[in-house]
């Protein structure tokens, strides 16, 4: 008995590993390149707007700013070229289907902003070309929100939400929320602290990726570099 037990558990170790094989294919904790250039400084690959594509990318760009969206793709916007110039494109990738869409705003550099209406989205509205550190959150509801950051030749203090949803009448439109429509729009604006104000304001800045969504939808911002100047904050601040 004592022999034959033996012979089954080497013959279970011997098993063991043709068993486990088959699930160790995706390893954890290592990088897989999934898509994209090897070579710096790519002019990227645009396509046709609105229409993802194998061969579609963005440009290699440097301070860009980003989301996931609550169905779990990735956007991407702006940044800075290896031509010392800012995009403006607005860029979406899919996961499951590994592709991108090129889903507005200009081929070229350094496109100004369109703002339109405040408080009313439209086709034409963009932020225009931007990078430098642009604080984002995806909201509550799905809507993609960004705010300020560096727009040549200087840092911005506009609050921006873009619809995501294809169901949508506003899909794929920007709307300008609050701020102003200026580079050089000066510093914050406190108030009285823990107390909402309409004129209260973050000020324009930039380098800054602290932010989150509460479970009641309200934007947090904290810290960044207001107006240039290396001139650094620890201010938390909400919308």
């Amino acid at each position: 008995m004592i022999a034959l037990l033996r012979k089954r558990q080497a013959f279970f170790l011997f098993l063991f590993p043709f068993l486990y094989l088959p699930f160790c294919n995706a390893q954890v904790g290592q990088w897989v390149w999934m898509k994209g250039s090897s070579a710096v400084n790519n002019f990227g690959t645009f396509g046709t707007l609105l229409t993802p594509a194998p061969a579609n990318n963005p440009p290699g760009t440097y301070e860009g700013f980003e989301w996931t969206d609550t169905t779990g793709k990735f956007w991407y916007m702006g940044g800075g070229s290896s031509q010392l110039a800012f995009h403006s494109a607005l860029w979406m990738y899919d996961p499951p289907t590994n592709n991108w869409t090129w889903m507005m705003g200009a081929i070229g550099n350094q496109q100004a902003p369109v703002y339109g209406i405040l408080g009313t989205p439209a086709p034409g509205n963009t932020p225009g070309a931007r990078g430098g550190g642009v604080p984002t959150w995806t909201g509550k509801d799905g809507q993609l929100w960004m705010f300020g950051g560096y727009l040549p030749p200087g840092f911005q203090n506009d609050l921006w939400k873009y619809d995501p949803y294809p169901s949508s009448p506003t899909y794929n439109q920007w709307t300008f929320v609050k701020g102003k429509t200026t580079t050089g729009a000066g510093n914050a604006v406190y108030g009285t602290k823990g107390v909402p104000a309409m004129g209260n304001t973050p000020g324009e800045r930039a380098e800054n990726s602290a932010t989150w969504t509460d479970t009641t939808g309200n934007l947090w911002l904290l810290g960044g570099n207001l107006f240039g100047g290396g001139n650094l904050r620890n201010d938390l601040w909400r919308y």
